[in-house]
């Protein structure tokens, strides 16, 4: 698993979040075997690896800290977005290993991803492909990015 990490993109605003939000990892998500880091300006979440990044700017902060992790995929988590049922850590390596056998630069992993009537993608009869949806890429959905194309569409 060493292509692949999971990203927690904060603030240090959204600190009382931190610990609410790395529980419910530990309890829905028990078997993660990536390995996790929390961005922020001052991370200081017991438990979990901080990388600090002092930007004020969350671009920034993310470039800055994906230039220093090696993995060339993530996933990105928002503290916002807090689990409420177990993850599907096989599912989650399945769709990993589509992702780099298609090359697909980004794959979301919420469920909203599927209310819209866009075309199956390829034989996969539960992935959808996406063009010419201008909202369709957001970086507060949970999703699997390949880190070379984050850093292309990445604005500040």
């Amino acid at each position: 698993m060493n292509d692949i990490v999971l990203i927690v993109a904060s603030c240090d605003e959204y600190r009382a979040l931190w610990k609410p939000f790395f529980t419910l990892i530990k309890k829905y998500w028990a078997d993660c075997p990536f390995k996790t880091y929390l961005i922020s300006q001052n991370p200081d979440c017991l438990g979990i690896e901080g990388m600090a990044e002092k930007s004020e700017s969350w671009a920034t902060r993310v470039k800055s800290a994906l230039e220093k992790i090696e993995a060339p995929y993530f996933i990105l988590l928002g503290e916002v977005g807090l689990l409420a049922e177990k993850v599907n850590t096989a599912r989650i390596l399945e769709l990993f290993g589509i992702m780099k056998k298609e090359n697909i630069c980004y794959l979301g992993l919420n469920f909203i991803d599927r209310m819209r009537d866009f075309p199956q993608f390829k034989d996969y009869s539960d992935l959808i492909e996406v063009e010419n949806d201008p909202y369709r890429v957001n970086f507060m959905s949970c999703g699997i990015w390949n880190k070379e194309v984050f850093y292309k569409i990445l604005r500040e």
